[in-house]
């Protein structure tokens, strides 16, 4: 093998290399992203039935003042 086929074939496996620690560093952030993505679903879906607690108790509060006022 040829010094030059040589030295191109090392730069193919450093260019190897390189891929796929940034596939890995890729695959690791989407599954992280994934993550965050349920987290926040689940903090949403929380969030929601906070709001709608919230608003049932501020309309039953109105029925009761205006029975109040009758």
């Amino acid at each position: 093998m040829s010094r030059k086929s040589k030295k191109a074939l090392q730069e193919a496996r450093e260019d190897l290399t390189i891929a796929e620690r940034k596939y890995h560093e890729s695959k690791s952030k989407v599954e992280e992203l994934e993550l965050e993505i349920t987290r926040l679903g689940s903090t949403n879906d929380a969030l929601q039935q906070d709001l709608k607690l919230a608003f049932k108790r501020i309309s039953g509060s109105i029925h009761s003042f205006f029975l109040f006022l009758i």
